[in-house]
């Protein structure tokens, strides 16, 4: 457990930050910017929290987390879900599907354990399969076009972008499997998930890369069989942690 937190709901734009305890002063917000990451860290020093905790947020984290770790803070970053687990057994609800500050902050004092940073490449890795899951809703979009546009012209510029959105979809998935592959760790999830019925490299990549265990990320999931998804989630959910 941790005496005192800091906790960080992290948005776009926004780093909504408050103290565990909670104190009037410790409840502020800063741009998610450089200014105010370096704003951020002045502050740090006059309210002294054990460490700095936050909720993954689909890589609106990552300047300020390496920020902080530059200057030698301990960060937690927790799970979604864990923390809206937390926030039920509390009685409270997230808004906007992202906990506020001061949840972060208790359930870290709580329950946050600090970990080794994973290597640059793993952040890479979550780049790389967002603009995937990007490219394929673009293209999810012109096919939906497609089927009821009747003029030629259109067709084939709507036809040419859906070819260019497959050349970029067969190139992420080279670049994909190069980065798994210089991950030992990661690549052994992967090829564990992978023997799954139903999960095939991207989705095994997916949970094996950002996901707590047994969660299937609902980009993906409509990919998969849907008739088959009760027992694949329980698949993957009963794979031993020292497996992983």
């Amino acid at each position: 457990n941790y005496s005192r937190v800091l906790g960080i709901d992290v948005s776009k734009k926004q780093l909504a930050c408050a103290l565990f305890p909670h104190t009037s002063e410790g409840a502020f917000a800063l741009e998610n910017t450089v200014a105010g990451a370096a704003a951020l860290l002045e502050y740090l020093p006059t309210s002294k929290p054990a460490v700095v905790a936050l909720e993954a947020s689909g890589g609106c984290e990552r300047l300020i987390v390496s920020h902080l770790r530059e200057a030698g803070i301990t960060v937690l970053i927790l799970q979604p879900a864990s923390g809206h687990a937390f926030a039920k057994l509390r009685g409270r609800k997230a808004k906007y599907d992202r906990l506020d500050a001061q949840l972060i902050a208790e359930f870290a004092a709580r329950f946050g354990e600090a970990r080794e940073p994973r290597p640059a490449a793993w952040d890479k890795l979550a780049e790389l399969l967002t603009y995937d899951e990007q490219v394929a809703e673009d293209a999810a979009r012109i096919r939906t076009c497609l089927a009821s546009l009747h003029d030629p012209e259109i067709r084939e510029r709507a036809t040419a972008r859906l070819k260019g959105l497959a050349a970029e979809k067969t190139a992420l998935l080279k670049r994909l499997r190069a980065l798994v592959a210089e991950l030992p760790e990661l690549a052994a999830r992967v090829k564990l998930l992978a023997t799954r019925p139903g999960i095939g490299f991207l989705n095994a990549v997916d949970l094996a890369a950002r996901m707590p265990a047994g969660f299937v990320s609902p980009r993906r999931r409509h990919s998969m069989d849907t008739a088959s998804q009760p027992a694949q989630l329980v698949m993957v959910s009963s794979i031993e942690i020292n497996e992983l």
